[in-house]
């Protein structure tokens, strides 16, 4: 079989030599879409997907040497092909090739590895070219050149002497030698094309092709149209020429291909489109029908949800935070449908719904679409399907939404089931504003007085004090990139929220715990929150400083209880309902406070008075102490001291406010302008006081 030898040139460089010396085998490039001369004119081979058929070469081909032309070598192959694949991205068909063990093949081996083997050929049968004009340009190819759109390689030959640039175990540009050899003006005679003759397809010579062939071909433009003095008679209406006729098929199969490259159709079906008389129009039904089928995810969802928005809102947020880990008690109905749903799964769904087709373009370009912010055009196939889409998400979409519920949902889990301590003791406050609020805290209340003989009412005093409490904001912004919903990064995603929520309860639990250690300024009195002796009466003497016992106890439950109130007069009574420990003093001080007896007595069975009577809260702050923050200090913990707190419902020892009552995190999220993605904040509004002494006492411990 005569065939079109195409030479090529290996290089040999570091970069791009793939040579396994174990396996016996070498990848090489055999050939790229680089401009040839040729004796007829300028020629590339096409590198588009299936515009080079395969399937002979990858199934029965072996590679020869100097295409059988050595006499010692002749036509016995070399070694077997075990592969030819494209190189879209550097636009070359590479091949890898493995080689024999016989005599002559372990020469030629050797002549590859040392570098001085360096061509290698192809020999290739022409089906079809596009003759592109002086005036025109294809591919980044001005004209005059024509480019092979179907071809085949046959053949794969180890050269002695290189051509053309730009292909084997490596590239080198330079630029290709413009005199023919002998044997290549010999090859280039040898041409052949591949024409239907009587309803077969035949090899024909080019000196043996008819005026029709070679114009079909694109090897000659036709005859211009006899004049009409010529004729003598009136010339009939006149057709498109064929130089016009070949122009519009050129410019029909060059939209073809870019349709099928984007819809991933290859090979066959691209080369049927190719060949037969298939419109545009027709090839992007077909494209649009195949991404359809493979993009919809209509068809995994059981539930009918055209005309139930929230129905299907609360679906698909069930469904997803399941697929995030999120505890659900009770999913909405359809939920199950949606758990298996990656995130670009739920954008297609979502503008499907909307508009009752899929949509046909990347996962990308499917989010700028349903997820930007105001009016946004966007060209399709072609300008007649182009969309125009309005709202606050483009196409008034429901996937940022259902993203927005599904982190709020991940977020107020999360806060919820952070370990915290404070609200065990504190009080759980409400202000309506910023405002600095002063309050006003009461005395208790005095004991009913005597009447007098004649029924007169004595007019009881309270005493009042002011508190001050204030709130502050603190909150933090994070991301969802367009990235990470194209990967489907919903680690990312849960984590996020997650994570955040958990910091802001941690942060209040901070702020309780820094303004123990600090001993807080009371609004009272303007004194420190404990006080050994007097005024305050409520940290340990340092003759009394021990560890959690009986005694240590007992000190501690008596100036508790000897408390009076504001006015001085009435005993509070305060009595202790917590202890606040270290985690250095929790194993010895809750072995104390279970065991039924005194430890410390040499004569068991002694009872301990505080069996059961305080609520251990272990905190590791109070050991380990609070760093320095935006705008406070930094305050040390302790390994040994230890506090008694009463019940916040009968003295508030320390409060915590939140705005209007709202004791969890706010979550916002809107489709960014700055960034391809949807940005999240989340904020809270706390503050923390001091309240009163008397629910208190200190003992710094042993």
């Amino acid at each position: 079989m005569d065939l079109n030898y195409i030479p090529f040139s290996i290089d040999l460089s570091a970069e791009e030599l793939k040579i396994d010396a174990e396996k016996r085998t070498i990848d090489l490039s055999i050939t790229s879409e680089t401009l040839v001369r040729r004796w007829w004119g300028n020629m590339v081979l096409g590198h588009n997907p299936g515009e080079c058929r395969l399937q002979r070469i990858k199934t029965v081909g072996s590679f020869l040497f100097a295409h059988g032309r050595d006499p010692q070598q002749g036509v016995m192959p070399v070694g077997p092909i075990l592969d030819v694949y494209l190189d879209e991205k550097n636009r070359k068909y590479r091949a890898n090739l493995k080689f024999d063990t016989d005599e002559r093949s372990e020469l030629i081996w050797q002549k590859v590895q040392s570098g001085s083997l360096k061509g290698v050929s192809v020999g290739v049968q022409f089906y079809k070219f596009i003759k592109v004009e002086a005036d025109e340009e294809e591919r980044g190819f001005k004209g005059p050149v024509e480019i092979a759109t179907d071809w085949e390689i046959v053949e794969i030959s180890l050269e002695p002497t290189p051509a053309i640039p730009n292909v084997g175990v490596g590239l080198s540009l330079s630029e290709p030698d413009e005199s023919l050899t002998e044997i290549n003006k010999l090859e280039v005679n040898q041409m052949k094309f591949t024409v239907t003759r009587d309803g077969k397809e035949v090899q024909v010579e080019e000196s043996a092709l008819t005026s029709e062939e070679r114009i079909k071909l694109g090897l000659d433009t036709p005859p211009p149209p006899p004049k009409k003095e010529e004729l003598g008679t009136p010339a009939a209406p006149q057709g498109p020429s064929v130089e016009e006729t070949l122009k519009k098929e050129r410019e029909r199969q060059r939209q073809i291909r870019a349709i099928c490259l984007k819809a991933g159709i290859e090979g066959e079906d691209l080369n049927k489109y190719l060949d037969g008389e298939f419109t545009i129009e027709q090839i992007q039904g077909f494209a649009l029908e195949k991404l359809s089928n493979e993009r919809s995810p209509l068809s995994n969802v059981k539930g009918d949800f055209k005309d139930e928005t929230d129905k299907f809102r609360a679906a698909a947020v069930d469904g997803l935070s399941q697929r995030m880990g999120v505890k659900i008690e009770k999913p909405a109905p359809g939920a199950g449908d949606f758990r298996h749903f990656s995130l670009s799964q739920l954008m297609q769904y979502c503008y499907q719904r909307k508009h009752g087709k899929a949509f046909w373009g990347s996962p990308e370009e499917l989010f700028s679409m349903i997820a930007t912010p105001g009016e946004r055009q966007w060209f399709g196939l072609s300008e007649r399907q182009s969309e125009q889409f309005s709202g606050p998400y483009g196409s008034s979409s429901d996937f940022p939404l259902i993203l927005s519920n599904v982190a709020n949902k991940s977020m107020l889990q999360a806060y919820q089931e952070t370990p915290t301590t404070y609200q065990a003791w504190t009080a759980i406050g409400s202000l309506k504003d910023f405002k600095i609020a002063t309050g006003v805290r009461m005395s208790e209340a005095e004991g009913l007085l005597p009447i007098g003989e004649h029924g007169e009412f004595i007019h009881a005093e309270m005493a009042e004090t002011a508190v001050r409490r204030q709130l502050s904001t603190q909150g933090i912004k994070w991301s969802l990139t367009r990235k990470m919903i194209v990967n489907d990064d919903l680690d990312a995603f849960s984590e996020m929220p997650a994570a955040y929520a958990q910091a802001a309860r941690r942060t209040i639990n901070l702020d309780v715990y820094w303004t123990l250690l600090s001993n807080p300024i009371m609004d009272e009195d303007g004194l420190p929150l404990y006080t050994v002796g007097a005024p305050h009466n409520n940290q340990a003497a340092p003759a009394g400083v021990a560890a959690v016992n009986v005694n240590s106890l007992a000190d501690a439950y008596e100036a508790m209880m000897l408390q009076r109130n504001l006015q001085g007069l009435a005993i509070v009574g305060v009595e202790p309902r917590y202890i606040l420990l270290p985690p250095s003093r929790q194993v010895t001080a809750v072995q104390f406070l279970t065991s039924t007896s005194d430890p410390a007595q040499i004569i068991p069975g002694i009872p301990n008075p505080y069996y059961n009577r305080l609520v251990p809260v272990v905190e590791p702050l109070l050991q380990v102490g609070i760093p320095a923050r935006a705008g406070r200090q930094a305050v040390a913990g302790s390994q040994t001291a230890w506090r008694l707190m009463a019940d916040a419902r009968q003295v508030k020892t320390i409060q915590v406010d939140f705005l209007n009552g709202r004791d969890t995190p706010i979550m916002e999220s809107q489709v960014s302008f700055t960034m391809l993605g949807i940005e999240y904040r989340m904020y809270h509004d706390w503050g923390v006081k001091a309240f009163d002494y008397r629910g208190t006492y200190l003992n710094t411990g042993q």
